[in-house]
């Protein structure tokens, strides 16, 4: 080589008068290069191809059997999870048909595989949705669900057989999953968005509701939509969403005399608008005694749901007075985000509300 004083094989002192020369290969005449190029694609796409891949993927397995393990095995499972990752993105048309399950295996014609796994997801789904709340047991049996969809995407694709290692079948699953949980929250978001549950924090007797019922709610447009006098409605106080019954509407004036609601003068049914016992006497309900009671503003809804001022901020002498009041709570009208519309758990008594007019 131009500029070695001794040879680097055996070593022996080359001449050093010697002066460096340019190797310049011989080039391919332009005629022949468009026939290099079709061999090389044709050598590609062949069986010699496939015999060059594996032997480069069996020196590549030596070589990392030479090395140090953890380094070993740091270069398997970044090497599995690029395969995986290729795999999943070839793969995608056939997860993406699979968003409704079964339905690429009935395009392959492989339904007959599946069935078995397409069944479980059905009755999981609709066992889930049916019996749905905020409990353990039905967010799991739709997590279960979720997972039987994303194994039959996967299935639909031949992610799995298509993917050798523990690394890279979980890197492809985990993939394929983010996909089916997308699917679901675009259905939620969607087709799902105007509905809310909550749960009931009053009871009322004609209408079949109890405290700890879980209750269907559709979103209520600020615009269109009035809140009347005994809706069940889905309100945000604090953080945290419940279902409570409105007493009062912008303009009127709430009391409570001989255990009954009295609004401008009228005295409510006790049996659909029950005062609870925490309700001693009106000077609970917000403005004072009964002849300075204030009517209620603008954007402002009386509901049945106990509070409680918090004790911070006041003196000692105010302690002394008493400690701060309990009462319905008001609030405004952007808190109240839905309307009740259905019983839903428990079970029992799952049924739609009676219209408040109708009950009239």
């Amino acid at each position: 080589m131009p500029g070695l004083k001794t040879c680097f094989r055996c070593g022996s002192v080359l001449d050093g008068s010697s002066v460096g020369a340019d190797i310049e290969p011989p080039r391919a005449p332009a005629w022949k290069k468009p026939f290099r190029r079709a061999h090389y694609w044709l050598r590609r796409r062949t069986v010699l191809g496939r015999i060059e891949k594996a032997a480069e993927e069996a020196r590549l397995e030596a070589a990392m059997s030479r090395a140090d393990s953890p380094a070993r095995w740091g270069a398997t499972l970044i090497q599995q999870a690029v395969e995986a990752k290729r795999i999943a993105l070839s793969a995608a048309p056939w997860v993406v048909v699979s968003t409704l399950p079964g339905l690429a295996h009935l395009i392959q014609r492989r339904f007959r595989r599946i069935f078995s796994w397409w069944a479980s997801w059905l009755s999981t789904l609709f066992c889930a949705l049916f019996f749905f709340c905020p409990r353990p047991i039905p967010v799991i049996m739709l997590a279960m669900a979720v997972i039987l969809h994303a194994w039959i995407a996967a299935d639909a694709g031949l992610v799995l057989k298509r993917t050798k290692g523990f690394a890279a079948r979980l890197v492809a699953l985990v993939l394929v999953a983010l996909w089916v949980l997308v699917v679901y929250a675009g259905v939620r978001v969607t087709a799902l968005r105007n509905i809310h549950m909550g749960m009931s924090v009053v009871s009322i007797p004609s209408l079949e509701v109890q405290v700890g019922d879980y209750l269907l709610c559709r979103r209520l447009n600020a615009r269109s939509e009035t809140i009347r006098p005994g809706d069940l409605v889905l309100i945000d106080y604090q953080g945290g969403h419940a279902v409570t019954q409105v007493i009062g509407v912008p303009g009127d004036r709430v009391s409570v005399t001989g255990g009954r609601f009295v609004v401008n003068g009228k005295a409510l049914d006790a049996e659909r608008f029950p005062v609870e016992e925490w309700i001693a006497n009106e000077r609970n309900l917000p403005g004072g005694g009964a002849g300075t009671r204030r009517p209620l503003l603008a954007e402002e809804f009386l509901v049945r749901m106990r509070y409680s001022r918090s004790v911070r901020g006041y003196s000692f002498a105010q302690m002394r007075r008493g400690p701060p009041r309990e009462g319905p709570l008001v609030v405004g009208r952007r808190q109240i985000l839905a309307r009740a519309f259905m019983r839903w758990m428990p079970l029992a008594r799952r049924g739609f509300l009676a219209d408040v007019e109708d009950a009239e």
